[in-house]
């Protein structure tokens, strides 16, 4: 692990950086409040819809905690918007998914995701963990678990 931050953490302070720079943070304080902008209600509601092969706890977690930087425009490294988005290499750990290098970010209290705004639920890292660990089974809202 202490390899994966020593190659990585200039470049993670640099994708830091250019995030917060950038805008992402939400309208109650994340930021410098200059690059903060209004999440509208079409914002916060989940984008993949029954073709995504998300479940709907997951779209719905990246479309509120998560796409303000990995969505359009993409001002993150990788765009988390779909299910191949998702499942892709993460190009910081290459054995590992974007969703595994995702989830262990959301846990982590070095380096969390979201960088700014509200931090996601111990639910929603559960559901998204849940989901990762069962190896990101497609699915759509109202297939199943």
């Amino acid at each position: 692990m202490r390899e994966l931050f020593t190659d990585l953490g200039g470049c993670l302070c640099l994708a830091l950086f250019i995030a917060a720079a950038a805008g992402c943070s939400d309208e109650q304080g994340g930021g410098s409040g200059k690059a903060s902008r209004t999440t509208t209600d079409d914002e916060t509601q989940p984008k993949g819809g029954a073709e995504s092969g998300l479940p709907c706890e997951v779209d719905a977690l990246l479309t509120a905690k998560c796409q303000r930087c990995h969505g359009s425009p993409l001002v993150a490294p990788m765009p988390l918007l779909t299910y191949d988005d998702l499942a892709a290499p993460s190009k910081s750990n290459p054995s590992k998914s974007n969703a595994a290098v995702a989830a262990e970010r959301m846990a982590s209290t070095t380096a969390p995701m979201p960088p700014s705004g509200p931090p996601t639920t111990e639910p929603e890292r559960n559901a998204f963990g849940a989901w990762v660990t069962a190896g990101l089974p497609r699915r759509t809202c109202g297939s199943g678990p």
